[in-house]
């Protein structure tokens, strides 16, 4: 009767350690096969948004709104994309923005104030901006030449009420039919700091500027109408 009783115990003694180890193997797979999951996952395309103004002049004392703009950017492989949307102009061609200057100054280097970057948010209802470009007449007339397109090329470049949606589109049809070669020989010296500033650095801006004018992914480019 002891010897029966000692092997009653001993095969439950062992079932139950059997029963545990089973449980402990089926949690560790699951574990694993999660982490697995994970790393597996493929990474979503990382978005900016970008906030551009352009004033008259970055070096004047007071200078004056002349257009804003938002640049909704995906900079990844294999499908890079500019998208930009015109918000606010100062002719009054987007009557229900024309609010937004009111509150329009600048910071330091040229950093739109906080009270414009929150009212922009607001009226577009986006949650953020990423990052900002503030630059002036003097650096359009430069992307501008290095995008004529349908820009006159038998006079000087003059600020007007059409040019910047004619530059921004100029751009995306040369990036889309590749007919950008000479943009990514940009002499930015020409331009940076005096007419063209952001809080982007210098090596992760211009990386960005050669995946889009040289790469081999043909980026998409847009200019919406708001």
């Amino acid at each position: 009767m002891k010897k029966a009783g000692f092997l009653v115990v001993l095969i439950v003694v062992f079932g139950t350690c059997g029963w545990l180890g089973f449980r402990a193997a089926i949690s560790g797979l699951g574990k694993v096969n999660e982490s697995s999951s994970v790393g597996a996952a493929p990474t979503a395309p990382t978005q900016k948004n970008i906030l551009i103004v352009s004033v008259d002049s970055l070096g004047s004392a007071n200078p004056q709104l002349v257009s804003a703009w938002v640049l909704f950017a995906v900079s990844s492989e294999p499908s890079p994309s500019l998208v930009f949307l015109p918000v606010y102009h100062m002719d009054g061609r987007y009557p229900q923005a024309m609010h937004l200057a009111n509150s329009f100054a600048f910071m330091r280097n040229s950093e739109p104030s906080d009270i414009f970057q929150s009212e922009m948010l607001a009226y577009l209802n986006i949650a953020r901006f990423d990052a900002y470009v503030s630059l002036d007449s003097q650096a359009v007339s430069v992307f501008a030449r290095l995008f004529p397109g349908s820009q006159p090329t038998h006079q000087p470049f003059e600020v007007s009420t059409q040019d910047h949606v004619l530059v921004l589109r100029d751009i995306c049809a040369a990036l889309e039919a590749r007919a950008s070669a000479t943009a990514a020989d940009l002499n930015w010296g020409e331009i940076v700091p005096e007419h063209f500033r952001t809080e982007m650095s210098f090596p992760d801006f211009t990386a960005d500027w050669i995946l889009f004018t040289r790469s081999q992914s043909i980026p998409h480019c847009e200019v919406l109408q708001p």
